[in-house]
């Protein structure tokens, strides 16, 4: 039974991309999990699935996503846009809510976190990184 637990664990939190705005109120999401093995998630770090297409409009938004009912309110289907990246799913922030260090899968309420910043942020501070060392060390 436990092998099953954490097979599926992966499951239990999905990347959620706002891709494009189709037409009117259509938008398509891409939605990917993280690799079967992972336990925790450095959001600079995952390996995360093959994305899968999505349709949203402003009707079914909150379920195809993911957004808990407590939440629902301060994510309205107006607010999104293009290039928006969020998590959903179960999992427990370690370290600050707007960067978080890691992410713990499973054991915790359902969340909806975006991430875009932080994933710019880490960006960033590798390119930086990069350029400390010079061209011939990359």
């Amino acid at each position: 039974m436990k092998a099953d637990k954490k097979k599926k664990k992966h499951l239990l939190v999905q990347r959620v991309t706002i891709d494009e705005k189709i037409s009117g109120d259509i938008m398509r999401i891409l939605i990917s999990s993280p690799a079967k093995d992972v336990e925790e998630l450095k959001l600079g770090e995952v390996k995360w699935t093959k994305e899968k297409e999505k349709y949203i409009n402003s009707e079914n938004y909150a379920d195809k996503m993911g957004i808990p009912v407590s939440k629902r309110k301060d994510f309205p289907f107006a607010g999104f846009h293009e290039g928006q990246v969020f998590l959903t799913g179960n999992f427990k922030i370690i370290g600050k809510k707007k960067s978080p260090d890691k992410l713990l899968l499973g054991n915790s309420d359902r969340k909806f976190l975006a991430i875009d910043t932080s994933i710019k942020e880490e960006i960033k501070r590798l390119y930086s990184k990069v350029l400390e060392k010079g061209e011939g060390n990359v």
